[in-house]
């Protein structure tokens, strides 16, 4: 197994332990435990700072990974590029702060009318964001050395168990509501440490800095890639997490509560897409280096259909199972009408999936320029179709704002890479699994429900599974798959 598929089938594995973490802490234990207000709380506070932090950062995380490999060819520059980074990431928040302090009055101002109680906790929010650019540019040091899987168990089961120990304090009255918001901005100082201690057992971590190794051409074009990827990252956090922030501001904490539970259901299908694209990244960057497009081809290829048809599946296994998942959850009712929510959302991520590493392609590309310009557009668009929708159809219209962006944003990229570098992901395989899904979807409506909201789950998603996978060995869209599928059929035949 080759070191894609090895690391990409661990990482996801760490990732479902962790979207199981996950599930069990935003559906069970925060409806279970806290108001829909306090949960509106945690997370307007989590995915402020998140949004925050490519700009404290300076765009350094793809700066870091594009740049590493030539440093590391010297001495000098193995031992002080990291050195470099943090440097520019601890001046970048310096910045930062300054900038908020300058607009902070107008920050709170948005929030006081609808969701006031938040307005104290933006000294947590400023802490949370210094602890993450920290973190993600030692994870991208890490993605460079290709070591994924510690980052991924951190960040997806270490930070989730944590979270919920807090959320038991909390329960037993051990902590206050006050006391658990600190105790999530522990839970990112523990991220953080872990990641340090981590690199640490592996001797990576050589904070030189002589900075010598560098010329002034290479640093210029580290600065320009940095500011660009800013605009970029900063643009795919804004499509992702603006519409939380707008919905805390134009609807109020309950409805964010409410939006961001429900929202949390429907990415749980782009997982494979995060440990795919985790590792594609640095090989990506190192075939652009080497000339190898039929390699990058390649690539794009297979992370298409193998996204396409794993995020098919747990998004046909989501909708076919909704009215199970919210009779499941405490306050289920509740919680139900956020159903076109995930619908929405979910088929924004799919389509994403089904582009394939799109952007990874791009922003290692000298055409880098495009992907960042582009996703700074499409955030604007992402705020004013929030703007447009929300007061049109609430938490719904968040929803189809976001999933908006998402579909127009891929859309320009596969015209982009068509017309400059004459790749696109796409065959008739394809279209045989976008057949399969709608065929399997089909039987999972159809299907007769079962008494029991566990048995109709179990019974439900295995016909459908077992539909689409018999008809992904008879049709073969993906060898890859095909081959995996095979082995796991082989170790179950042996027991």
């Amino acid at each position: 197994m080759g070191i894609v598929a090895k690391q990409s089938v661990i990482t996801t594995i760490l990732l479902y332990v962790g979207a199981v973490l996950g599930y069990i802490n935003i559906l069970y234990l925060y409806p279970r435990f806290m108001d829909l207000s306090q949960i509106g709380t945690t997370r307007t506070l989590q995915d402020m700072a998140a949004l925050m932090v490519p700009i404290a950062q300076f765009g350094l995380t793809h700066s870091l990974i594009r740049f590493y490999p030539k440093a590391a060819l010297s001495e000098k520059g193995r031992k002080g590029f990291l050195g470099l980074i943090l440097v520019f990431g601890i001046g970048g928040y310096i910045l930062f702060y300054g900038l908020f302090t300058l607009f902070q009055p107008y920050i709170i101002s948005y929030f006081e009318n609808q969701a006031a109680n938040f307005v104290q906790y933006i000294p947590e929010v400023l802490l949370i964001t210094f602890l993450l650019v920290i973190y993600n540019l030692l994870v991208a040091y890490a993605q460079s050395l290709l070591k994924i899987i510690a980052a991924n168990f951190i960040k997806d089961v270490l930070f989730r168990l944590l979270i919920a120990l807090f959320l038991f304090l909390y329960f037993f009255e051990y902590i206050n509501f006050n006391q658990f918001i600190i105790s999530i901005v522990a839970c990112y100082a523990a991220m953080t440490l872990a990641i340090v201690s981590y690199l640490l057992y592996l001797k990576q971590i050589s904070l030189g800095f002589d900075f010598s190794f560098i010329t002034k051409y290479d640093l210029s074009s580290l600065l320009i890639f940095a500011l660009f990827s800013l605009l970029g990252t900063s643009g795919m956090l804004i499509i992702g997490k603006i519409d939380s922030i707008m919905v805390t501001g134009m609807l109020g904490l309950d409805l964010n509560g409410l939006y961001t539970t429900v929202f949390y259901i429907a990415v749980i299908i782009e997982f494979p897409k995060r440990a795919i694209n985790q590792i594609s990244l640095p090989l990506v960057s190192r075939a652009f280096d080497d000339n190898k497009l039929h390699e990058i081809s390649l690539l794009y290829k297979q992370s298409s259909i193998n996204q396409l048809i794993i995020g098919g599946l747990l998004f046909i296994g989501l909708w076919v199972n909704l009215d199970n998942i919210f009779a499941f959850m405490p306050k289920g009712d509740t919680f139900e009408a956020g159903k076109y929510v995930i619908i929405f959302i979910g088929i924004g991520r799919l389509f994403d999936m089904l582009a394939g590493i799109n952007s990874e392609i791009i922003v290692m590309s000298k055409h880098f320029r495009f992907n960042m310009v582009l996703l700074g557009v499409l955030a604007v668009l992402s705020i004013v179709f929030n703007l447009i929708f929300i007061p049109l159809y609430g938490i719904n219209g968040a929803a189809l704002g976001s999933a908006l962006a998402l579909i127009l944003f891929n859309i320009a990229k596969f015209v982009f890479l068509w017309l400059k570098l004459r790749i696109q992901p796409f065959s008739v395989q394809t279209l045989k699994v976008l057949l399969l899904l709608a065929t399997s979807l089909l039987l999972g409506f159809v299907f007769p429900k079962s008494a029991s909201v566990f048995v109709d789950i179990l019974i439900r998603s295995s016909v459908v599974s077992l539909f689409f996978f018999a008809g992904i060995l008879w049709s073969r869209p993906s060898p890859e798959l095909h081959d995996l599928i095979l082995r796991i059929l082989k170790i179950f035949r042996k027991r």
